[in-house]
């Protein structure tokens, strides 16, 4: 019987199955969400091509758009006194386009571009 207990145990074990997978084909990948019944999971895998360092192929680009530098992928900047690094940029998020991860925590977060800018600048 599928609970979600067990869905979100398979949800969180796909990108690690799938992991050399994606490496071999320069990408990585990651679990979008998901539906389940009781006999049933249909879970959304997305591979996602990347740079030699690591960042998606198309956040420099992204960042640009957003008058970011399009290197602070993966920078550390303190927010709210929280260090987070930075590891994305989505334009369809129109207030909080800038994805961050708490280094402390592991804890994922959304911040404006206008932050983000804040934050660089007084880490230089």
């Amino acid at each position: 019987m599928m609970n979600k207990q067990l869905a979100q145990k398979i949800g969180n074990q796909i990108p690690a199955a799938l992991a050399e997978l994606a490496a071999e084909l320069g990408m990585t990948v990651t679990t979008a969400g998901g539906t389940f019944d009781s006999g049933s999971l249909t879970m959304k895998v997305k591979f996602e091509a990347t740079t030699e360092a690591g960042a998606p192929a198309n956040f420099a680009s992204h960042a640009r758009r957003i008058e970011l530098p399009g290197e602070c992928w993966g920078q550390r900047v303190s927010i709210n006194g929280r260090t987070i690094q930075i590891t994305g940029v989505n334009l369809r998020r129109r207030k909080y386009p800038v994805s961050g991860r708490d280094v402390n925590t592991g804890g994922n977060y959304k911040f404006t571009a206008d932050s983000i800018r804040s934050a660089l600048a007084l880490a230089v």
